[in-house]
Formats: structure tokens, sequence, C-alpha cells
């Protein structure tokens, strides 16, 4: 049988996060975060992985271009993205424009296709094209139901029951062996 604390240690939740910093990470400003993490028990902050130039970063659509640089980290205690983003542009002193924290496995909304805008001026709404007629008639009314009642009496036809003549046989009475098994 498992101790009691194999039980805990398995039973640890691990939150991974990942920090985007538009800006240049210090080892100072690496400091500052990992002593403010320490409150949530973070473990596992990788150094800073810094991107290629963009001209229009994901996620700061805001910035005219740069370079992105990127920490992983995991905690033990739960804690909101935003909680985070808060603390660490604080305690860094850096602009909250310029800090991006997400869970590790989220996309942002700028970086999922569906946040592109790849609308056209000639685009129009689906409500306002006009509604596409079709004959459903196949689907209800008297046809139908002829069609069906047809289909029932062919069916109907093909099957034997039980009650016909020609299916029953009749049971023959004999006098022999008219006592019972059990006496009478």
């Amino acid at each position: 049988m498992k101790a009691f604390e194999q039980y805990l240690t398995e039973a640890q939740k691990e939150y991974s996060f990942r920090l985007r910093c538009a800006c240049d990470l210090t080892e100072d400003h690496m400091h500052k975060i990992e002593n403010r993490l320490k409150k949530y028990e973070a473990f596992s902050v990788s150094n800073p992985k810094k991107t290629m130039f963009q001209s229009s970063p994901p996620g700061f659509s805001h910035l005219s271009g740069g370079e992105i640089h990127i920490v992983d980290f995991k905690t033990r205690q739960p804690v909101a993205p935003h909680v985070l983003h808060a603390e660490i542009s604080e305690c860094c002193d850096i602009s909250e424009s310029l800090v991006r924290v997400k869970n590790a496995g989220e996309l942002d909304m700028e970086e999922t296709p569906e946040a592109s805008d790849n609308t056209t001026d000639s685009s129009e709404a689906i409500l306002e094209q006009p509604y596409e007629k079709a004959d459903n008639s196949h689907a209800y009314g008297p046809k139908l139901i002829g069609n069906l009642l047809g289909d029932l009496a062919k069916v109907a036809r093909k099957n034997e029951f039980a009650g016909s003549d020609s299916a029953a046989k009749s049971a023959e009475v004999t006098e022999e062996n008219t006592t019972s098994p059990i006496g009478s």
C-alpha cells in the first residue's frame, strides 16, 4: 500500500504558462520575475528565447515591428494569466502593452486564422442573400402517403401470418398413453 505522501506527490498539478515580452529581458528582469513567481511555487522557468524580427509580431499588433522574448514556466499553484500579466509588468516596470501571459496550450486571438480579417468590401452577410427555393414535395404530402401505402400493401402480401389455413396444422388427439405421469 502506498504512503500518504506518495498520494500527495502524485496528486500535485502543474500549470504551464508562456510569457511573451516585446522588450529585452535582462538578467535583472528574469531575477525579479522568478522572485515574484515564487509565491505561486514556480519551477522550470526557462531562459528567454528570442524570435526573429517580425514586421507585425503576433499578439502585439500595435507594434510596427520587433523581436519577441518568450519564457516558459510552470507553477504548482493555480493562477489566472491576467494576474501574472499584471504582476510581471509591475515588478519589472514594463508597460502592460509589451507583456503577454497565457496558458501554454492556448493560442492568442491574433494568432488564430479566424482573427485575421479576410473579408472584402464586396462581401455581404449570409442573411442578406436570397433564400434558395427547393422542391421538397417528396418529403411530405399526399404523394408520399400514397407511395407509403402502396409499399406497405406489397410487404403485407409477402408476409405469411400464423393464423392462415396453410400454416395451421391441427393437433391429433390419440387415446394411447392418456394417463398422466404425475398421477391421477
